[in-house]
């Protein structure tokens, strides 16, 4: 019975995993996300922060809880040339 239930939801998440997978791989060729890591780990990340999220917001709808929760998975991406991390403001 178990297995019946979780397949369906693997399978979403695996294709979800690829969706993104697909993206970041089009965004480190381009230069625009970071090649310090592999796809394949960022995108795995990914829908972790994005569930996480989801939850947070029913929970605890606070707007510095959820950029605490973002912020850290966008700098992730950023590429060498992106500049200063999403969210925080630039000194000077």
């Amino acid at each position: 019975m178990a297995r019946r239930l979780t397949e369906p939801i693997v399978a979403v998440l695996s294709r979800i995993e690829a969706f993104f997978v697909g993206c970041i791989e089009a965004g480190q060729a381009q230069g625009t996300i970071t090649s310090s890591m592999p796809a394949q780990s960022i995108a795995r990340h990914l829908p972790g922060v994005l569930m996480g999220v989801r939850v947070l917001a029913r929970v605890r709808p606070e707007r510095g809880l959820l950029e605490g929760a973002v912020v850290p998975a966008l700098a992730l991406l950023d590429g060498p040339d992106v500049g200063p991390v999403r969210g925080q403001a630039t000194v000077g």
